[in-house]
């Protein structure tokens, strides 16, 4: 059975490149300028002005994309294979550090913080639509600010009981949920 080699189309060929037909396909080297360029088999199975589609690796050292990326499954750093950027399960996003999860954001709960958090001095961290609820550190002393206007501020156990609530008038109640007269 004989070899075969197919190519769709070169078309408008120019450029100081050269096309050379060889046993594994057609290899195309040095700067060369075709205004359409089709493959039926092989790694690059389609490349016309500004589109390419692959059935094998794509690299390069920068890219811009004007439309959206499908990801299967995670973005992976190069040099560090166990940290990824992993999108599991619908609308659900994490990210993968030493190979283990911690940060998710998902439909369920929000935003999941499964790791420590460390913070910069004097930075907040803001929880709460209207940053209601704020944690701040300035270096030598810690502050919770809650707005508290409304509500009750609880702090409550596993089971959901009230250990301690600060209510909407700065009383401090300890056990109770009722104000003492």
């Amino acid at each position: 059975m004989a070899s075969e080699i197919r190519v769709d189309k070169i078309n408008s060929l120019s450029g100081v490149g050269t096309v050379t037909l060889s046993p594994t396909g057609v290899d195309i080297a040095g700067i060369t300028t075709a205004a359409t360029l089709r493959a039926t088999t092989g790694i690059v199975t389609s490349l016309t002005a500004g589109s390419l589609t692959s059935l094998g690796a794509v690299s390069g050292t920068t890219g811009t994309f004007t439309g959206d990326v499908d990801i299967a499954d995670k973005i992976v750093h190069t040099g560090d294979t166990d940290t990824a950027i992993r999108f599991s399960g619908a609308d659900t996003v994490s990210v993968e550090v030493a190979g283990n999860e911690k940060i998710r954001v998902d439909d369920t709960y929000g935003l999941r913080i499964l790791s420590q958090i460390y913070m910069t001095d004097s930075v907040p961290l803001y929880l709460g639509n209207a940053n209601d609820f704020t944690l701040v550190h300035d270096g030598t002393d810690s502050r919770i600010r809650f707005n508290h206007t409304v509500g009750d501020l609880k702090f409550q156990n596993n089971s959901n009981t009230n250990l301690m609530t600060l209510d909407a008038n700065g009383k401090l109640l300890l056990g109770t949920t009722t104000t003492p007269d």
